[in-house]
């Protein structure tokens, strides 16, 4: 299987050793795995959540997704869209990668959203260091807030 392949096809095991055979191995997983043995063994209540989020999560392949956006676009609660994601997870459906920024002088330490609100971090425990958050950050979640965590408020932090 070409690399290009893999990108469309994913890494599924019985999609790999199937060349030229994918879709439709995807297809036969697809109706008899995902959406017979995930309901039936998970009880799943609405299918319907389950196909939403995976067509939102394909179309995002590579960017950075939000719970609140999956939310928005799903139509289902977070609890729900988190134990989605959890069982996909779990079935190696779909995995999380962290962000990757090779400059450490722009890179934010520690990211959280809760009430809708993306929360940066810096942590910075020299007082005579600068501390500035990345304009392109600041910029793509204008409604985000940041804050710098020191030796003066990590307490705070923490509790």
């Amino acid at each position: 299987m070409a690399s290009g392949s893999r990108l469309i096809y994913g890494y599924y095991p019985e999609v790999v050793t199937s060349a030229g055979e994918e879709q439709d191995v995807l297809s036969l997983l697809t109706s008899s795995y995902l959406y017979k043995d995930l309901f039936a063994v998970e009880q799943l209540k609405k299918p319907v959540y389950l196909e939403k989020l995976l067509q939102v999560l394909a179309l995002q392949i590579g960017g950075e997704v939000s719970y609140n956006e999956l939310v928005r676009f799903v139509g289902a609660d977070n609890q729900t869209i988190e134990r989605y994601i959890d069982l996909l997870e779990k079935a190696f459906i779909v995995f999380r990668l962290q962000t990757l920024n090779r400059n450490m002088r722009q890179e934010i330490d520690y990211i959280e959203e809760y009430d809708g609100i993306l929360h940066a971090y810096e942590f910075k425990w020299n007082p005579v260091q600068k501390v500035r958050f990345s304009k392109t950050f600041t910029n793509a979640y204008p409604g985000s807030e940041t804050k710098v965590i020191s030796q003066e408020n990590y307490i705070n932090f923490l509790t």
